[in-house]
């Protein structure tokens, strides 16, 4: 763990995370210490993208496909791996849902086992396509 350095007017600056898949409270407190300027932590707020345990449950159901761009979708996003950034969009498939939808078998055992995948937003709406509003 690194060094925690203190704020001068906010001590540890503690911020309840949020999940960034769901956006509810994840049960845990951060202790965000000093921040730029010694601003003040905001009470809730994202700080990683590990699920919250509801939403692991979830992804735990089968392959979970994590929409992403290959830019921020706001400033000072940090990206997820390497070089993509998401989009808080994510739906869980079955593998043979996977297999189904995924003509090339070694890709589709490749997603299988990572249990995860990212696609992009046209990928995305292909699968989970929205409702048209009336």
């Amino acid at each position: 763990m690194a060094d925690l350095r203190i704020s001068q007017k906010h001590g540890v600056n503690p911020m309840i995370p949020i999940c960034f898949f769901c956006n509810e409270e994840r049960n845990e407190v951060a202790l965000l210490g000093y921040l730029p300027g010694d601003k003040q932590a905001p009470m809730h707020g994202v700080i990683d993208y590990e699920p919250c345990h509801g939403c692991q449950i979830q992804m735990e159901q089968g392959v979970t496909l994590i929409e992403v761009n290959d830019y921020p979708n706001h400033e000072h996003q940090p990206p997820m791996g390497d070089r993509y950034y998401p989009t808080g969009r994510w739906l869980v498939m079955t593998e043979e849902g996977i297999l189904n939808t995924i003509n090339d078998l070694e890709m589709a055992n490749g997603i299988i086992n990572e249990g995860r995948a990212f696609i992009p937003p046209e990928v995305f709406e292909m699968l989970n396509p929205r409702e048209e509003e009336a």
